[in-house]
C-alpha cells in the first residue's frame, strides 16, 4: 500500500501526538466503490487481484471472486461473490451476498426464480447503516431484472417494475426503511430516479417528455437523496423535489452525485468532455468544488500536481472521508486507474490506539536490541468499555510475533492508558522495515501501527534461527509445489502450543484442517491430499495464540 501523508506528518513520534489537517491515501489501481458511515473502511477493486476491503491498520483483503460495493461500520461487505453452492449445469454462479468475518454468504434470488446463468442471477449494491437490509436487483430467465431488499427475516423482497419494465435498488438509508434506485419504463426511458418506502415513487426529471434518470445515493436519516437526470447531477428533498447542482449550459456533458450525507454534503463527478471528468465534493449549502484543487488549495495538501481525481464515489456520514478513483503520475509510472481515500480530518471511534517508539532507540542496528514500545489507549466516550487487545510486530519477509498476547482491558469513560512493553529485535532478523501493530476490539478496522527500520544483517531467518532463538512458529513452503493430489506442510514450533493449521480456497471458504491440537516443540510435517477438490490456488495458514501466518500453494491435476 502506497500512503501519501500530506500536510501534517501522522506518526507520532518522540512521544507526542501531532494534528493532521488532510491525508490521500492511494490504495494502487483499481476504484473504490464505497466507505463505511464512519469512514474506517473501504471496499473498492483492485484491476490485478479483484475485489477488496481495505483498512488502515490491515491494508487491502483480497475478497475472491466476487464484486464489492458496499460495507458497515463492522466490516459487513455488500456484493456478490462466485458461489459453490448455487449451480448452473454444475457450474458455481454469481449470488448476491455479504462477506464477513472471512466468508462469503448467499442471499440468494428472486423468490421463485431458479438460477439460470452463472454471471447473472442477483446483485447486492447497497447496504443499510446498521447492516439489517441489503438492496440490488435480481434476474428473470428473460434476461429483465427487477429491484429487491434483503432481511434476515423476510428474506429477498422483490419491488417489481412499477413501469413495467426493468428497476434496480442502488442504496438503503441508515435503518433501512427507505430505498433508492431507478424503474424504468415500457415504451420509455429504461430508467427513472425511484425510491421506494416501501410504496414506489417516481422523483422527477430535467426533461419531462423522456424522464431518463438514476437515484445513486442517499443520506442515512433520509432525507436527501442524490444521482442524476437527464445527465445532470441532482440532489432530491421533499421540500424542494429535484434540484440541479450544476449549470448544464456549462457541463452540457452532465455528471452525476453518488453520495450524500445527513447535513447535506455531497459527493459526486461532472464532466468536462465525454472522457474528461473531475471529482466534486460539495459542502452543505456552498457551491460544489473541484475535489483536487479544494484538497491543494484550501487544506494544503501536496504533491497533487499530477492526479486527476476523477470521480468521488462515496462519503463517510460525518463527511470527512471520501472514497473514489483517478489518475497518479507522480511515480512516473503508467496508470491506468487509482483507487484514493480521502479523509479531510482524522476519524474518531470510541477507542483510540497510539504506538510510539523514541527516536532515540531507532534505526535498530545490525547486531539487534530490546527497545521499549509505548502504547496508548483512550477512550474517547463518557462509558466505560471492554474490549479485545493485542500488540504483535510483523518482520520483513511475512513472519510475526506478538509483543503482547490477545486479552481484554477495561478503560472508564475518558481514560488514557499508557503502557510500555519490551521488544526484542534479534541480531540474525532480517534487515528491512518493521512494523509493531496495536489492535483493539474486531482488530480488522480498529488498529494503530509504528514502522522502524533495521539496518544491516547477519543471517537471514531460516527455521533453525527461529527455532534457536525460539522467536515464532514457522511455516514451511508445501512440498511439492505444484501438486498432484499430495503435498507435504511443515511447521516448526519453538515450544509446546495450541495449534490449527487450515487450508482456505480463494473465497476465504475452509476447506480442509490438517492441525488442531496441542504440539510439542519441534518440527512437524503433515500431509494435504487434495484429491476432492479443483484445480487452483489455495491458501494454507497456521495459527498459534498469539501468532498467525499464511503460505499459497497450487493444486494442478
Amino acid at each position: 500500500m502506497r500512503q501519501i501523508i500530506l500536510s501534517v506528518l501522522c506518526l507520532v513520534l518522540f512521544g507526542k501526538a501531532f494534528s493532521q489537517e488532510a491525508t490521500l491515501y492511494n490504495l494502487g489501481s483499481g476504484s473504490l466503490s464505497g466507505v463505511s458511515p464512519n469512514g474506517l473502511i473501504a471496499v473498492g477493486f483492485d484491476w490485478f487481484s479483484g475485489p477488496f476491503v481495505w483498512t488502515e491498520g490491515t491494508g487491502k483483503i483480497v475478497l475472491g471472486d466476487a464484486e464489492a460495493y458496499a460495507v458497515t461500520n463492522d466490516t459487513m461487505v455488500v456484493g456478490r461473490f462466485r458461489d459453490p453452492n448455487t449451480l448452473v449445469n454444475g457450474q458455481p454462479t454469481l449470488v448476491a451476498g455479504y462477506w464477513k468475518n472471512g466468508e462469503w454468504t448467499s442471499i440468494g434470488g428472486l423468490p421463485g426464480v431458479d438460477p439460470f446463468d452463472t454471471e447473472w442471477y442477483s446483485h447486492g449494491y447497497g447496504v443499510s447503516d446498521d447492516g439489517s437490509t441489503i438492496v440490488g436487483m435480481g434476474w428473470l430467465p428473460n434476461y429483465r431484472v427487477e429491484a429487491f431488499y434483503w432481511t434476515e427475516a423476510t428474506g429477498i423482497v422483490s419491488y417489481g417494475q412499477d413501469g413495467g419494465y426493468n428497476s434496480r435498488a442502488n442504496d438503503a438509508n441508515a435503518d433501512g426503511s427507505i430505498v433508492v434506485g431507478w424503474d424504468g419504463e415500457d415504451g420509455g426511458p429504461d430508467r427513472r430516479a425511484y425510491k421506494w418506502d416501501p410504496e414506489p415513487y417516481f422523483l422527477g426529471s430535467f426533461s419531462p417528455p423522456y424522464p431518463v434518470g438514476e437515484s445513486r445515493g442517499i443520506s442515512p436519516n433520509g432525507a436527501y437523496i442524490v444521482g442524476q437526470a437527464d445527465a445532470q447531477p441532482f440532489v432530491w428533498t421533499e421540500a424542494d423535489g429535484m434540484q440541479r447542482l450544476i449549470d448544464e449550459t456549462v457541463y452540457p456533458v452532465g455528471g452525476a452525485a453518488l453520495g450524500v450525507t445527513d447535513d447535506g454534503t455531497i459527493v459526486g463527478f461532472v464532466s468536462r468532455t465525454f472522457s474528461i471528468a473531475w471529482a466534486f465534493y460539495k459542502p452543505a449549502g456552498e457551491d460544489l468544488r473541484d475535489l483536487g484543487e479544494y484538497l491543494a488549495t484550501e487544506k494544503g495538501v501536496e504533491g497533487l500536481e499530477k492526479w486527476n481525481m476523477y470521480s468521488a464515489n462515496g462519503i463517510s456520514a460525518d463527511g470527512q472521508t471520501i472514497a473514489g478513483w483517478g489518475i497518479n503520475k507522480n511515480d512516473d509510472r503508467f496508470s491506468f486507474q487509482d483507487a484514493y481515500l480521502v479523509r479531510l480530518t482524522p476519524p474518531v471511534s470510541d477507542i483510540s490506539v497510539e504506538v510510539n517508539i523514541d527516536s532515540a532507540w531507532l534505526p535498530v542496528a545490525a547486531a539487534g536490541d530490546t527497545i521499549p514500545v509505548n502504547i496508548t489507549l483512550t477512550n474517547n466516550s463518557q462509558e466505560s468499555i471492554t474490549t479485545d487487545f493485542r500488540v504483535h510486530i510483523s518482520l520483513p519477509g511475512g513472519l510475526s510475533r506478538p509483543v503482547r498476547a490477545r486479552g481484554s482491558v477495561t478503560l472508564q469513560g475518558g481514560q488514557v492508558l499508557e503502557k510500555e512493553k519490551l521488544m526484542k529485535v534479534i541480531a540474525d532478523g532480517p534487515s528491512g522495515t518493521y512494523k509493531v501493530v496495536a489492535m483493539w476490539g474486531d482488530y480488522l478496522q480498529n488498529a494503530a501501527s509504528f514502522s522502524f527500520e533495521k539496518t544491516g544483517s547477519t543471517i537471514a531467518v531460516t527455521r533453525q534461527d527461529a527455532e534457536r532463538e525460539s522467536i515464532v512458529p514457522v511455516l514451511e513452503q508445501n512440498s511439492p509445489n505444484p501438486f498432484n493430489p499430495s503435498t507435504r506442510i511443515a511447521f516448526t514450533l519453538p515450544e509446546q502450543s495450541v495449534v490449527t493449521l487450515e487450508v482456505f480456497n480463494m473465497l476465504g471458504q475452509r476447506v480442509a484442517v490438517l492441525a488442531d491440537g496441542v504440539r510439542g516443540a519441534g518440527t512437524h510435517n503433515v500431509t494435504f491430499n487434495a484429491s476432492n477438490l479443483a484445480s487452483g490456488i489455495y491458501i494454507y495458514r497456521l495459527q498459534t495464540p498469539g501468532f498467525v501466518t499464511t503460505k499459497k500453494l497450487m493444486l494442478m491435476k
